[in-house]
């Protein structure tokens, strides 16, 4: 009798990440959606890099623009260029999904709000 139970309650349950990248499914609404909080540590993290490979842009490209080294034409910095650039694309299509905030302080995780409200600012 106990494992009908046991078994019927584990059934029941819904799946719920213990992660805090994650959204429950309760603030998910279904289980297909992926999103990030806004204040999360791995998106803080993430942010940083970004900041980094910016800062490195902002070297580089005055660098290459100023003297135009045939150093800079060797695989590794373009390796690294490539590698930059592909760091951006991601952070844009990350950006599309990670929650914010609105002006009343709730937490939006709808993705077609969320959407909206990345090609605004």
């Amino acid at each position: 009798m106990h494992e009908e139970e046991d078994v019927r309650s584990i059934k029941d349950k819904k799946l719920n990440f213990q992660s805090p990248i994650f959204l429950s499914e309760e603030e998910q609404g279904t289980k297909k959606r992926f999103l990030l909080k806004q204040n999360d540590k791995m998106k803080l993290k993430w942010d940083f890099i970004i900041m980094a490979a910016a800062i490195y842009n902002c070297f580089t490209i005055s660098f290459e623009i100023a003297f135009s080294p045939e150093a800079m034409k060797l695989f590794g910095f373009q390796l690294t260029n490539y590698l930059t650039d592909l760091a951006f694309v991601m952070d844009m299509i990350i950006n599309f999904r990670v929650t914010f905030i609105n002006e009343t302080g709730d937490e939006i995780n709808e993705p077609r709000a969320i959407a909206i409200n990345y090609l605004r600012h």
